[in-house]
């Protein structure tokens, strides 16, 4: 009666995925495992999964934690090759983009409604006079029921869209931090960690929210100051911490990003309001 061991299968000199010449259990290659006479078992794959599974789970905790509670740590392990044990920059932003839109839907950041975008923007009154010209021979027009149908094809796109923050973020601190980062792919990851926070930001503000009580009315009163000063420390910190700056040229980036942001931020509402024109 044979029993399993931890003897390989065979001693294949070759990675059976990528071909490469094998110098250990797995290649160094592709990452590919040489296989045992364990792995057939129901025991050891089992294990195996759960170990990738917890591996996945420990990586995503790791990385939220780090980026919550050590603003740029993250940005410069990248850049500095250390990557495994964090969730790559894009899967972190979009999980937090998952986070965003199940449980904080109706804050305006990343989904302004109809309302916002006709009385609360610079081009509002631009807005609204296409919204009225693309309309204008509609004899059954009715605006509370475009309005609804507006904001839900607006929030929709939006899950969508808003991916193109990052990289025009990510242009515009470019300009100003080449001497500094060397490579717009470290900025790129810059801008995905910082809008991962903002997305966590807003989220735990928008359940926050939800509690009604007079402190929580307050601070919806001055929810954008509120937002605006969290993004600012996180700009100072994450600066600091990435670049390995002064504090005076961290507060002064800071600053620059700060304004970056807004000016991001009104060019993705616009873009999202010329597309859902188009489609609602």
């Amino acid at each position: 009666m044979t029993t399993a061991t931890s003897e390989p299968l065979a001693e294949p000199p070759h990675c059976a995925t990528c071909g490469t010449e094998l110098a250990g259990r797995f290649c160094h290659h592709c990452g590919e495992k040489s296989l045992q006479t364990e792995d057939f078992s129901v025991r050891g794959y089992l294990t195996d999964v759960v170990q990738q599974v917890t591996n996945l789970d420990f990586k995503l905790l790791r990385s939220f934690r780090t980026l919550l509670f050590r603003p740029g740590q993250l940005t410069r392990e990248f850049a500095l090759g250390r990557r495994r044990p964090y969730t790559p920059p894009l899967t972190l932003f979009l999980m937090a983009n998952v986070l965003y839109f199940f449980l904080a839907p109706h804050t305006n950041t990343f989904n302004a409604n109809l309302a916002n975008q006709l009385h609360q923007q610079f081009y509002s009154q631009w807005a609204t006079n296409s919204l009225v010209e693309k309309h204008r021979a509609s004899p059954n027009f009715a605006m509370p029921i475009y309005d609804a149908k507006y904001n839900l094809v607006s929030r929709d796109i939006s899950k969508s869209l808003v991916i193109i923050n990052a990289p025009f973020l990510a242009l515009l601190f470019f300009a100003v931090n080449r001497r500094r980062s060397r490579y717009l792919l470290v900025d790129v990851a810059f801008s995905l960690h910082f809008f991962a926070f903002l997305m966590i930001l807003l989220t735990g503000l928008g359940l926050f929210f939800q509690f009604k009580g007079q402190f929580s009315d307050w601070l919806n009163h001055y929810f954008e100051l509120v937002v605006a000063l969290f993004t600012f420390g996180y700009f100072a910190l994450a600066v600091r911490q990435c670049y390995r700056t002064s504090w005076q040229e961290a507060l002064l980036k800071a600053a620059y990003l700060q304004l970056a942001y807004l000016i991001t931020i009104i060019l993705y509402r616009l873009l999202l309001f010329l597309v859902t024109l188009q489609v609602a």
